[in-house]
Formats: structure tokens, C-alpha cells, sequence
């Protein structure tokens, strides 16, 4: 099956969108993961996934951070039937 958890913000990314001391932009990188690679390789379908990624979640001026939202798919096999 598939689930869906939500995970608030302030446990998630919102760490990594206060500015550093004295500068006018934040540094995104070094906080939970995962964060999209900032290189493209050859044959990412992510290309502009980390700019996205910086835009949405490492912004100091968004008025708001975004929760996390992962869909999860569940795989397993299910215990025979007790009869």
C-alpha cells in the first residue's frame, strides 16, 4: 500500500532557511536530508531540482516553510491467512 506522512516544518527543512550571520543569503546544504544534488549528470531527469529545492525550502523571505510531504509505498508480503 502506499501511505503519506507529513512531517511539520520546523522538524524538517526550516532549519536550513535562516540567513548566516552578516550576509544576505543562506546556505543550503549541511542540514537533514535529502537535498537534491547541486551538479546535473548526464541522464537526471531532476535537472532544476535544486533550484527548486533552494527556492521553496532554503528562502529566509518566504513567508511561510512549506511541511514535507512523502508518499511512501509500502512492499512486503502479507502473513498467510490464520484460519
Amino acid at each position: 500500500g502506499v501511505r503519506r506522512a507529513i512531517i511539520p516544518s520546523n522538524l524538517g527543512y526550516a532549519s536550513l532557511a535562516k540567513p548566516l550571520p552578516g550576509l544576505q543569503y543562506q546556505e543550503c546544504g549541511g542540514g537533514p536530508g535529502p537535498i537534491p544534488p547541486r551538479e546535473i549528470k548526464q541522464g537526471d531527469m531532476g535537472e532544476g531540482a535544486f533550484q527548486r529545492f533552494k527556492n521553496i525550502y532554503c528562502n529566509a523571505n518566504r513567508p511561510y516553510q512549506p511541511e514535507l510531504v512523502l508518499d511512501i509505498k509500502l512492499f512486503g508480503k502479507r502473513a498467510p491467512a490464520a484460519t
